[in-house]
């Protein structure tokens, strides 16, 4: 195995084996149409006003690492059912409208604390994501293979049009499931970029971005990509976060102090939850929603 395999790349980026397939096929994936509308997303972001607010609350829902294969009907409808069902239950029960977010149709990459893994006697690059290789424990299959965001790109494409269809199907409902994925691979991302004919910049390939933790910090390369869209973003927080970073992140994030603009997701778990409290004080004193 080339050494070059298992090193653990700067902010959880892969290194690719084909330079020259990745540069085409982010040729082709800047060439495809957007994933989601950004005429959409001015209604995400009254939404989310709404909970910032206090008028309504959200579920957000899905799979830690998504599966590309997993993009049919049979696949992805009971996902939105649940979600609708478990929708249903968190209205009636806090007597509050729901917004419904779905991890679904672009979580496909998948941060790692270690860039390798031992499989019975073989050290493999451990699985990124079906975005970058694939799970089964053989060296052929652990090749991070650009070709594979076009097929995530597609991936997500049919799942945006089963959810499509089945809401459609179901106009009693009143259900519209948002989509939301970490945006961490940046080389698939970046080739999402879109901007509209008014010159505003925002994210194609999902309506909710978010930065996840390995990724959180103010010269991240991820924090810079979504500090310039006009999505709505979210980061990830833990016990790790201070007060100065949390600050330094709604600056940077959500500088128009734009309600719904940023979000904050809390990972601290009961033996540091006390932990949170400061962050919340540091934020209430930015002034920005």
């Amino acid at each position: 195995m080339n050494t070059l395999e298992i090193i653990n790349s700067p902010w959880q980026q892969p290194i690719w084996n084909n330079l020259e397939t990745l540069s085409a096929i982010k040729k082709e994936l800047l060439r495809l149409p957007p994933l989601i509308n950004h005429k959409d997303l001015a209604h995400f972001y009254n939404q989310l006003e709404k909970v910032w607010l206090g008028k309504a609350v959200i579920i957000q829902m899905g799979d830690c690492a998504e599966r590309v294969i997993e993009c049919d009907q049979q696949s992805v409808v009971p996902k939105i059912d649940f979600l609708h069902n478990l929708s249903d239950i968190f209205s009636i029960l806090l007597n509050k409208p729901v917004i419904t977010v779905g991890r679904i149709a672009g979580q496909y990459a998948k941060p790692r604390s270690n860039a390798i893994e031992k499989y019975q006697n073989i050290t493999l690059p451990v699985w990124r994501g079906d975005c970058v290789n694939s799970p089964e424990p053989i060296p052929e299959a652990r090749i991070n293979d650009p070709k594979r965001m076009l097929i995530s790109y597609h991936a997500a494409s049919q799942t945006l049009s089963t959810i499509d269809d089945y809401i459609r199907s179901r106009p009693d409902m009143n259900l519209q499931v948002w989509t939301s994925h970490e945006a961490l691979l940046l080389d698939y991302e970046h080739s999402q970029l879109r901007t509209t004919p008014d010159g505003r910049k925002y994210l194609g390939s999902t309506h909710w971005p978010w930065i996840g933790i390995r990724t959180l910090d103010l010269n991240s390369p991820h924090v810079e990509m979504l500090s310039n869209i006009d999505n709505p973003v979210a980061c990830k927080i833990s016990d790790q976060v201070s007060p100065d970073l949390i600050t330094g992140l709604c600056k940077k994030l959500n500088s128009h102090k734009i309600p719904g603009k940023l979000t904050f997701i809390t990972r601290f778990g009961h033996k540091h939850i006390h932990k949170l409290s400061p962050l919340i004080d540091a934020v209430l004193e930015t002034g920005i929603p």
